[in-house]
C-alpha cells in the first residue's frame, strides 16, 4: 500500500506499525516513503555502513523524538537488530 490515509481513519492494510502520521499533512503515510536509497560511506569502512531500511528509519525517528525531549532511552534486542 503506497497511498496515504487521512488522520481520521486507520490504514486498511498491513499493520499500524507500517505507518506514521505526517504532521504537516495530517495523514498516515507508509514508513517506506521515508527510506532513502543506499549510498556507500565515503571512508569505505565496513563499520560505517548503515543500510537504510524501514526498521532503521522508524527507530531513528522514534529516537530523535525521545532524545529531543531529553528523555533517557535504552534500546534492547538481539544482535543485529539495529540498536546502534
Amino acid at each position: 500500500l503506497e497511498r496515504s490515509v487521512g488522520a481520521g481513519s486507520l490504514p486498511e492494510r498491513l499493520t499500524l506499525y507500517e505507518y506514521y502520521v505526517d504532521d504537516s499533512e495530517s495523514r498516515w503515510k507508509p514508513w517506506k516513503t521515508l527510506v532513502d536509497a543506499f549510498v556507500p560511506p565515503s571512508d569505505n569502512k565496513f563499520s560505517s555502513i548503515l543500510v537504510p531500511t524501514v526498521d532503521t528509519v522508524r527507530t531513528s525517528w522514534l529516537l530523535d523524538r525521545v532524545v529531543s525531549n531529553k528523555t533517557p532511552v535504552l534500546l534492547v534486542g538481539g544482535s543485529g537488530t539495529a540498536k546502534t
